[in-house]
């Protein structure tokens, strides 16, 4: 492939040879709705001539903010064919922090969800004066927020639908390779967010190196719902279809993935850890309320005690219910994952590959002798294929943070594991370390915590302390579960959590891990956040992991109680 093709070049191509053949499903009121590859060419170019007419000139940044959906697509496909650059925030961030990046990325055009995104948009309005309209997926609701700039999809393409302008195509054959794409936000975790900027010739290099790293085929299948703001997920929905004729399928909405997951049963699967931790925590609830018989056979399957039929049929029921029956691998990115989560996985015949992606790779970077390496200080190096052009700011580019000799400073802590290769343990920034000395790395120790069935969300403490501690943040649904299962009484999950059964019950995760670690670094005591955390809350990153910085700042009183007489 030419390092001077573009993606809309690549899309244009695909959209001609296969006009009829349907290039994606989405899910609505409960039928799958197929778009075919000419559908999807001619939202895309009624959107980029109504993005013309409002007077964008190439260069300028188009915004979107929004689950994963077919609409995304055209909208980014538009942005990038007319010559603009296309960007995405999580649908997840709250309205200060959506107007941050916007603020950063300049945005003219925002295309949003739904009336509630418009309205956390619209409330940072004053920090975007270049802002010039606001497009809504959804238009029900639009009319109460009385403002001149918002209009719906339908709306503002109506008059580009039939269009015959040759503008469009034209955009897209004056392409280069050199040219800005797309923008990919940071997650922001140990400061402000920034925005790393890829021009189309790398996006096309990476899309080329997963195709052949995964061996993607033609026919398979992706369910997308990790927000398409993720580098990775992009590539995988987004990019990969343009190089292989794999059918992408967007779920009705993120409460409906595991069903949607049982019926697509994919062949690829990226989420973050605790989309994985979530799915292993409702098995393990499901084989909580099962008979007595079933729980020792799941149990005897999971942990491959046996490799008899009766255990192999279970694994393959367990699979089947999951939706998994058909995966190749499945991905765990943005965070670091247990390795008793991946053991888990692969328990049931699921092989799990825990990504190490950032926005600043392009998503996924293979940790190989030839592109990683580690510096004397424990921070993770690379040299990946889809190097970022540099952080954006409203037009601007600032230089990638390079060593002397070009390899990229990640700022990631890593570790050799025994068996070769690197393995990430968290931020440089996290670590801290305590009054007696001992330095520690909060990353994987929280990451083994979370891999419980019954913990969401961990955060260790102890910066110039005595001791280690933890914030708790309980997975709701399989604390209730235990509870109910073992007569428990309780009013409430703020009542819940302070019952001393459940105290136990954390202890007891807590004593597991404490027994693999150095006396240092051995959790002393935790505390249970009396709410659980949930991915609509500030203090969880976009790869739902709690944002440190702010936590720290939010839960500051939990915190001192912990060192408390």
């Amino acid at each position: 492939m030419s390092s001077a093709l573009t993606l809309p070049q690549a899309w244009l191509a695909r959209c001609r040879e296969r006009p009829a053949q349907v290039a994606m499903r989405h899910k609505r009121r409960g039928i799958w709705q197929p778009f075919a590859w000419s559908e999807y060419l001619a939202s895309a170019r009624a959107i980029g001539l109504a993005l013309d007419r409002l007077g964008l000139v190439p260069g300028d940044v188009v915004t979107v903010v929004s689950e994963s959906r077919p609409e995304w697509l055209f909208v980014d496909m538009a942005a990038q064919s007319m010559g603009f650059v296309s960007h995405a925030v999580y649908p997840t961030c709250s309205g200060r922090r959506i107007g941050s990046h916007l603020a950063l990325a300049g945005t003219r055009v925002a295309f949003v969800e739904d009336a509630e995104q418009a309205a956390k948009l619209l409330a940072s309005a004053e920090r975007l004066p270049r802002l010039a309209r606001v497009v809504a997926f959804e238009e029900r609701g639009l009319r109460e927020l009385d403002d001149p700039r918002v209009i719906g999809l339908g709306a503002f393409m109506a008059q580009d639908e039939t269009s015959t302008d040759p503008l469009f195509e034209q955009r897209i054959a004056a392409g280069q390779g050199g040219d800005i794409g797309f923008l990919v936000g940071t997650a922001g975790s140990t400061g402000a967010p920034r925005i790393a900027a890829f021009t189309q010739a790398t996006a096309l290099r990476q899309a080329a190196e997963m195709r052949s790293a995964l061996g993607v085929a033609d026919g398979d299948r992706i369910l997308c719902f990790v927000p398409l703001a993720n580098a990775a997920e992009r590539m995988l929905a987004s990019v990969l279809p343009l190089l292989s004729d794999c059918l992408v399928h967007f779920p009705e909405s993120p409460a409906t993935v595991g069903n949607d997951l049982r019926e697509v049963e994919p062949h690829w699967v990226h989420a973050p850890p605790r989309f994985w931790e979530k799915l292993q925590a409702r098995t393990e609830s499901a084989a909580l309320r099962s008979a007595p018989g079933a729980q020792r056979l799941y149990r005897r399957s999971v942990e491959g005690q046996s490799a008899g039929w009766l255990q192999r049929a279970a694994r393959w029921q367990v699979r089947r219910t999951l939706g998994l029956s058909r995966v190749r691998q499945v991905f765990s990115g943005g965070a670091a994952a247990s390795a008793s989560l991946a053991r888990w996985y692969q328990g049931i015949g699921v092989p799990m590959v825990d990504l190490y992606e950032s926005a600043e790779t392009c998503g996924p970077c293979p940790l190989l002798p030839s592109t990683s390496r580690v510096s004397q200080d424990g921070e993770l190096q690379v040299k990946p294929a889809a190097l970022m052009a540099g952080y954006w700011r409203d037009g601007g580019l600032q230089p990638a943070p390079l060593t002397a000799d070009g390899w990229l400073h990640t700022g990631d802590l890593a570790l050799r594991e025994p068996a070769g290769g690197w393995r990430v343990v968290g931020r440089i920034a996290d670590s801290f370390a305590t009054a007696s000395g001992a330095r520690v790395a909060p990353g994987a120790m929280e990451a083994a915590l979370q891999a419980s069935a019954f913990i969401a969300g961990a955060m260790l403490v102890g910066a110039q302390r005595g001791h280690c501690a933890c914030l708790v943040s309980l997975e709701e649904e399989s604390v209730l579960t235990y509870a109910q299962s073992r007569g428990i009484p309780f009013t409430d999950y703020g009542n819940l959590v302070q019952r001393p059964e459940v105290q136990a019950l954390v202890q007891s995760e807590i004593d597991r891990l404490n027994a693999s670690l150095a006396e240092g670094h051995r959790i002393r005591r935790f505390g249970l956040l009396p709410r659980a955390l949930s991915v609509h809350d500030e203090e969880m990153t976009p790869a739902l992991r709690i944002h440190r910085r702010l936590a720290e700042r939010r839960f500051s009183e939990q915190i001192e109680a912990l060192y408390s007489a």
